[in-house]
């Protein structure tokens, strides 16, 4: 997806992509086109025939695709047990330093004031 996301607004092809991967070893074309083919069958890609080949374009911003990832993640721990989630993202949050968890907290206060709105 980087690879994908690196070259936007263009397309891309398994070639550009084993291109931009340069000499990273072990990794077929064919391993490649078949990433790249899963992603689109994924809907995270749209392709387009060029000539013999497919060109690939990202349906979804980095940051969306981040974010949703994220957010499935964290659901996950969660559905682990709340408690358990929630003492360890503040164990996170502590090594990250008081300045960051100040961001944090005017956040999660914006966000309560919305739901409130609501």
């Amino acid at each position: 997806m980087e690879c994908v996301w690196g070259a936007a607004p263009a397309a891309v092809t398994a070639r550009d992509v084993e291109d931009a991967l340069g000499d990273l070893r072990g990794v077929q074309y064919i391993t490649l086109v078949t990433v790249l083919n899963n992603l689109w069958k994924k809907k995270l890609l749209k392709r387009k025939r060029f000539g013999r080949a497919f060109a690939y374009q990202a349906k979804i911003e980095r940051e969306e695709y981040l974010r949703q990832i994220s957010r499935d993640v964290f659901a996950g721990i969660v559905d682990l047990g709340p408690e358990l989630a929630v003492s360890s993202f503040v164990d996170v949050l502590a090594d990250m330093g008081p300045k960051e968890i100040e961001r944090l907290k005017k956040k999660l206060a914006e966000h309560s004031r919305r739901e409130k709105r609501k």
